[in-house]
């Protein structure tokens, strides 16, 4: 078999994740176009096949080249050195989308929102042990206080009721012991002291229970409410929250990693919103992250 330019289809599909697992960048669309027939030569230009003779720079991906593309092949595509590629959005896209995604797009792991009072959506629940048998990372959200105006958000006890929420969902869930959870708090100019009673009273649930404290938020806010969540630790009781931090700035899903935010204890960089892609024939529109692990949440 052999595959050209104009050439479409899942052995496309193929051809495309082989040369992103080998250092090339391609999209993952199925279509043979000039991207593609680029980087088909720049990998035949740098490499031999089996018998060590150089390859010819054809731009034709035939047995040869793709026998060499197979055997330099990574089992898990890496975005950047130690870095991993990630996707969210806010309602679950199906089990066919997401079936077609693990292997068509560069993507490795996926927002899993829990239903909870400010995000009521129920779409994704119950759907952990199909996404992990396709082969998906978990980065898990608990949705907690998005409206600074009501007062009766901005307590510890309310905190505390999240919590026990955030434990009892997780855990119906299926979520192994050391899972994290980020707790998502929507960005604010100045950050009222109530809401951080809240996450206080959220940390403090979630350090007695089998999970981990995670925190979602903005670049602006994530130094603050970390120290607010480690006067909630004392003595290390737990391993600081680990942080999702959202912002623009230099971001690039192909090159950057969560420190790249500026934010140095960050594990996940969420940094392009609303950005719409087709790979594999599904189009779905994404805020795109990047992470220091494939399963950010899930404890190995």
């Amino acid at each position: 078999m052999s595959l050209k330019l104009k050439d479409s289809g899942p052995e496309v599909v193929e051809l495309q994740n082989l040369l992103n697992q080998n250092g090339e960048v391609v999209v993952v669309d199925g279509i043979f176009g000039n991207e593609t027939l680029a980087a088909v030569k720049d990998f035949q230009s740098k490499h031999s096949d089996a018998d060590g003779n150089p390859l010819s720079a054809d731009g034709v991906a035939g047995p040869l080249t793709l026998a060499s593309l197979k055997q330099g092949a990574v089992p898990a595509p890496v975005v950047a050195s130690g870095s991993f590629a990630g996707f969210d959005l806010g309602t679950y896209p199906g089990d066919s989308q997401m079936k077609t995604w693990v292997s068509a797009s560069p993507y490795r792991f996926f927002g899993y929102y829990l239903e909870s009072p400010f995000h009521p959506d129920t779409s994704f629940m119950g759907k952990r042990a199909a996404l992990q048998g396709m082969g998906w990372g978990l980065a898990v959200l608990y949705v907690g206080r998005q409206e600074s105006s009501r007062p009766e958000n901005q307590t510890r006890a309310r905190g505390i009721s999240d919590g026990t929420d955030t434990i009892t969902k997780t855990r119906s869930e299926g979520f192994a012991a050391g899972t994290v959870v980020y707790l998502d708090i929507e960005p604010m100019d100045v950050i009222p002291a109530g809401i951080k009673d809240y996450l206080k009273g959220w940390i403090s649930q979630m350090i007695a229970s089998p999970f981990q404290p995670g925190i979602y938020c903005h670049i602006k806010n994530a130094k603050e409410l970390r120290a607010s969540a480690l006067e909630e630790m004392p003595g290390g009781s737990k391993p600081a929250p680990m942080f999702w931090v959202s912002g623009s700035g230099h971001f690039d899903p192909g090159t950057s990693v969560p420190s790249g935010s500026g934010i140095p204890f960050a594990t996940i960089w969420q940094g392009l919103f609303e950005h719409t892609e087709t790979h594999g024939g599904v189009t779905l529109t994404i805020d795109v992250n990047v992470a220091n692990s494939p399963n950010p949440s899930i404890s190995t």
